[in-house]
């Protein structure tokens, strides 16, 4: 695999995801059962902090070692290095089209509200008047 610094980082990345989510299910866990308290080893570490290191470390060691897994990452790097990106002028001018496109519809949406509330008011409260 011609991409196995990018495999490895995103195995990483992966594995880290899942120790930050075991970790906020574990004090969310603890936080709303008032009986349950999270256990601290050696006065250092609670818990949940050492079952959401496992469980990252054994996602990146699976991932890692996952031939299929790898193959898949491996294709997705490479479509990511055939994007090419608007230049800064394409983008300039396109940002410019979505920023003057909002502001006139935006105006227009503005000028048929102020139309309609005036027309409502002429029509439903002009002959009240005693």
């Amino acid at each position: 695999m011609e991409n196995q610094r990018a495999i490895t980082l995103l195995n990483l990345v992966a594995g880290f995801a899942v120790a930050l989510f075991v970790r906020s299910a574990a004090v969310g866990l603890v936080a709303y059962n008032p009986g349950m308290q999270d256990p601290t080893l050696g006065g250092v570490v609670s818990g949940s902090m050492v079952l959401a290191a496992m469980a990252g470390a054994a996602t990146f060691a699976i991932l890692h070692k996952h031939e299929r897994a790898a193959a898949f990452t491996n294709s997705a790097v490479d479509e990511l290095r055939k994007v090419t990106w608007p230049s800064r002028d394409d983008t300039t001018a396109q940002t410019t089209v979505v920023i003057t496109a909002a502001l006139g519809f935006g105006l227009l949406m503005f000028l048929y509200d102020f139309g309609w509330a005036n027309l409502t008011k002429v029509v439903l409260y002009s002959g009240a008047s005693s």
